[in-house]
């Protein structure tokens, strides 16, 4: 899957360190780069056509000069790179085609998504029919099931990091952050995104599956509510600062059908519980008719086990300021 170059410096090498280049192999003159679909501190996201078959992908750029000089730059691209050839061929996940340098720059070629990114839809709408939002988690619950199988934990789960496909499927992205549990390279232990950060990574204490899942009840309430439940706006600081004393609000104009749903989902204790009763087997057998943000499909079957397995490991990290009251039945698939 991985493809050399001539040269590329020491960043080049390392990432191409455990491959050769084989003849079919593409490299970057076999694609047409397009329309910037995305930038961040460590490179860009370009839509690339391949020439011999015109198919459509997603680029990702990394120039080596540039990662070089960052902390953790050339750490985090070889973690992106392992992650993704370790959770291939996932239909949430998206997949990494190729990967291949030059003398200047690392490329990875991924599939495109071109639903957009669920963060601009949530944006676009103000927030998500309740049966949206359901259908996006039990998706999003089937991909970190599949990801903590793998023994990789993703540690910036937000909708930023949420593609959508043509259809309403999404793809999850960005494992330049992924923490790979049985690799024995240095990692940082401080990462992710501030309104969606476990209170466990604020106390310095290393992130786990539970952490994952703390980001993923914030989501939920994000699509329910239009924003995160933990954010001051431009001040990471006292963002953090509300997530350690879970000084959150729940918005009146959120179906009241969703509240306990919400609430209980911004405690990972408690996750599994609410997803238990608002994914049962009634509401897999039908379509979010009416959703806005996606189309109606057939859902991909969830199982709960590992779910199951970990509700010990998510009790560890709870935090809950009153008690934990038994999710009532109105949340539950109609």
């Amino acid at each position: 899957m991985l493809a050399s170059g001539d040269a590329g410096g020491s960043a080049g090498d390392h990432v191409g360190e455990t491959s050769r280049k084989e003849p079919n192999t593409p490299g970057i003159n076999d694609f047409v780069l397009g329309e910037l679909l995305g930038e961040g501190s460590f490179g860009a996201v370009y839509l690339g056509t391949q020439r011999a078959t015109m198919h459509q992908f997603a680029v990702k750029v990394f120039t080596i000069a540039h990662i070089s000089r960052l902390h953790h730059g050339i750490a985090s691209v070889m973690t992106e790179k392992k992650a993704l050839v370790a959770l291939e061929a996932h239909p949430s996940i998206v997949n990494l085609h190729f990967a291949f340098k030059d003398n200047d720059h690392l490329y990875l070629v991924l599939d495109y998504a071109s639903g957009g990114v669920l963060f601009d839809q949530i944006r676009r709408l103000g927030a998500c029919h309740i049966n949206c939002a359901r259908w996006l988690t039990a998706e999003l619950v089937n991909a970190l099931e599949f990801i903590h199988s793998k023994r990789i934990i993703h540690r910036d789960l937000k909708p930023e990091n949420i593609l959508l496909d043509d259809v309403g499927h999404i793809k999850l992205v960005d494992f330049g952050s992924a923490r790979l549990l049985d690799s024995k390279e240095p990692f940082d232990p401080f990462v992710g995104t501030a309104e969606y950060l476990a209170p466990e990574v604020l106390r310095d204490e290393e992130a786990s599956e539970a952490s994952d899942l703390w980001a993923l009840g914030c989501i939920v309430f994000q699509m329910l509510s239009g924003a995160p439940p933990f954010q001051v706006v431009g001040n990471p600081y006292l963002t953090m600062e509300m997530i350690k004393t879970l000084d959150y609000a729940k918005p009146k104009a959120l179906d009241s059908m969703a509240l306990p749903y919400t609430s209980e989902c911004t405690r990972p204790a408690l996750l599994h519980a609410a997803l238990t009763q608002s994914f049962g087997v009634a509401w897999h057998s039908r379509s979010p008719r009416g959703c806005l943000c996606c189309r109606c499909y057939t859902p991909t079957h969830i199982s709960g086990s590992a779910l199951a397995a970990r509700a010990e490991t998510m009790t560890r990290c709870a935090r809950t300021r009153s008690s934990q009251r038994p999710l009532r039945r109105s949340i539950s698939a109609r």
